[in-house]
């Protein structure tokens, strides 16, 4: 995980449980006074401060993931930056979740993850992937699509899928297609060149509230959108981020 500043007075140093992020030992990530400025200002949010909102879904919202079946993959694990570096431990780290996931299936476990959340970032931009693992499909939630943006994330999900297939996992397109199916979802555009971070906070936040008990595919009950998010609707995760890391983290009231 990320590396301690300099200063450690400078930083909150966050904790993340190893079964959040299905990682076999606890970690811990480190916002720093940057971050948070960075943060009211509305500039680029890096992967510690998505991993934040993560946990704040995951604390607001706990009564929804005791109904759903909604995981999440570690940003910074599948990040271009690792990818790009080391290529096979990303792809480890998949093939490690999605063989759990064999294993509940062989088990008769009723509690099969439906969709994995993977927030990826990558050259300064972040979207979101969501993983439908028995279908096959990646609902891709991009707020600014550009072609010419290289995707190093689709490659290790694609060998990820193709691996768990073979292993004998659960999927009913077995023989339509040999890798996942990319889904781009109609979803909020955003206008200026830094809210990417927010959006994949508000799709996120969207998913866990209103779609947590569907068991369908995603694109046929996400409503679709083209016009930016308003202030206000991103005010909202704004909010929610700040209260669960002042209350949380900073011990203030």
């Amino acid at each position: 995980m990320t590396s301690a500043p300099d200063d450690i007075y400078d930083n909150t140093t966050i904790p993340l449980a190893a079964s959040v992020w299905h990682s076999d030992f606890d970690q811990e990530t480190y916002i720093t006074a940057s971050d948070i400025g960075e943060f009211l200002r509305g500039a680029c949010l890096n992967i510690s401060s998505i991993q934040v909102y993560i946990l704040c879904l995951l604390h607001d919202h706990a009564k929804s993931f005791e109904m759903s079946r909604i995981s999440f993959i570690c940003p910074e694990i599948m990040s271009s930056t690792r990818i790009k570096a080391d290529p096979g431990a990303p792809t480890m780290y998949l093939k490690n979740i999605f063989q759990a996931e064999i294993e509940k299936e062989k088990m008769g476990n009723p509690n099969l993850t439906n969709w994995f959340l993977i927030p990826y970032n990558q050259e300064n931009h972040w979207n979101l992937y969501v993983m439908d693992l028995r279908r096959g499909y990646v609902y891709i939630f991009d707020s600014a699509r550009d072609p010419r943006r290289t995707d190093y994330a689709w490659g290790i999900l694609s060998l990820a899928y193709q691996v768990y297939k073979c292993n004998g996992g659960h999927c009913p397109n077995k023989t339509s297609f040999k890798s996942c199916k990319p889904i781009h979802i109609e979803c909020a555009q955003q206008i200026g060149g830094t809210e990417c971070g927010y959006y994949v906070m508000k799709f996120m936040l969207e998913i866990v509230t209103l779609q947590h008990d569907y068991e369908g595919r995603l694109d046929e009950v996400y409503t679709p959108r083209t016009a930016p998010y308003a202030s206000e609707e991103i005010d909202v995760v704004r909010e929610q981020w700040a209260k669960f890391f002042t209350t949380k983290y900073l011990l203030l009231t």
